[in-house]
């Protein structure tokens, strides 16, 4: 699944799902999920592009500082569990928010998590996430875009009195124990990237009726401040040095010149199993990414469900290309404005 969303209205430029069916033949399909828009109806654990979300949260209340750096341990061990991350060798010692981001560590977006609560996973830290994911994001409610059958994903509330309370918030800060669908994350990512306006998503442009007269749809604001212009610039600027580091290590289709801007954050989402606990070979492959010249112009959200690689991480092999592609069709073909500075 794919969205294209614009950051400063909340028009869905593009959407599309694959595999899909010929609506002129419709009578022969076989697997009735093809009729699903799974970028609305499909809601999964995200997997670190949420990790967005988190920095923003804790440079929004202060927290933290787009230059801050922290001591990182390699491992946290919550309720019971232990937190670590894959890239271990990269995890251990002096770490900044830009690493967090580029390595994506879940050990730093847990600490990020507990600077929310003072030094420590309380109370406080949970309400405030929970706050921002729910009543900034809009997380764990549907979009109301003009689709049947929208999820609106699973949210924990912060005083549930199930067990590991703790653990559940420090996996929801890196993408896990909470689901989100791929509208839900770009219309999140909007509101981050424009300066702070949650705009509701919506697919109709215009009405026309019978006799000729027309009527265009208005953006419609569900949410101002978000985050603060100067916390929207912040995460602009730490997720562009993402994409260059990724362009530097050899992704070159990420290159797209001095004229425009882009930037994003993979994920690679473990599978949550039946019986209990989450598959070690199977993961989904997400990507939030945006391109524009001096702003941001386009939120794009990438979800690849369950792919088929061989090797490296699944968001960085099977989402993050698909964000690429849709980068330089987006400048060559629809008007993406050039920098000007």
């Amino acid at each position: 699944s794919a969205v294209i969303m614009d950051v400063h209205t909340g028009a869905i430029k593009a959407m599309a799902n694959y595999p899909t069916y010929d609506p002129a033949n419709y009578q022969t399909v076989a697997d009735a999920s093809l009729f699903q828009n799974n970028a609305v109806t499909e809601s999964i654990e995200t997997g670190s592009i949420m990790k967005i979300l988190t920095t923003s949260t804790a440079l929004n209340i202060g927290a933290i500082t787009p230059t801050a750096t922290f001591y990182d341990p390699g491992t946290w061990t919550i309720d019971g569990a232990t937190i670590s991350d894959v890239a271990e060798d990269h995890s251990t010692g002096t770490q900044s928010i830009y690493s967090i981001l580029n390595l994506s560590l879940n050990t730093g977006a847990t600490w990020m998590l507990m600077q929310m609560g003072g030094g420590q996973i309380n109370d406080t830290a949970r309400t405030t996430l929970y706050d921002y994911f729910s009543n900034h994001f809009m997380l764990g409610k549907r979009t109301g875009i003009e689709q049947g059958y929208e999820s609106p994903g699973i949210l924990t509330p912060p005083g549930h009195d199930g067990n590991a309370i703790d653990l559940t918030y420090a996996e929801m800060s890196f993408g896990q124990a909470i689901t989100a669908t791929a509208l839900q994350m770009d219309a999140a990512f909007s509101s981050v990237l424009n300066g702070g306006t949650y705009y509701k998503p919506y697919l109709v442009q215009s009405i026309h009726t019978a006799t000729g007269d027309a009527s265009v749809k208005q953006p419609i604001v569900l949410k101002h401040n978000v985050v603060s212009p100067a916390v929207s610039s912040a995460v602009i600027s730490l997720l562009e040095q993402v994409n260059q580091g990724h362009v530097d290590e050899g992704f070159r289709y990420l290159d797209v010149g001095p004229h425009y801007s882009i930037g994003g954050k993979t994920g690679s989402a473990q599978i949550a199993l039946p019986t209990g606990g989450y598959s070690a070979t199977q993961f989904n492959a997400t990507y939030l990414g945006f391109v524009g010249g001096d702003t941001p112009q386009y939120a794009v959200a990438v979800y690849n469900y369950e792919p088929q690689i061989s090797y490296g991480f699944a968001g960085a092999q099977a989402a993050q290309p698909i964000f690429g592609t849709i980068a330089h069709m987006l400048i060559n073909n629809y008007g993406v404005t050039p920098k000007t500075k």
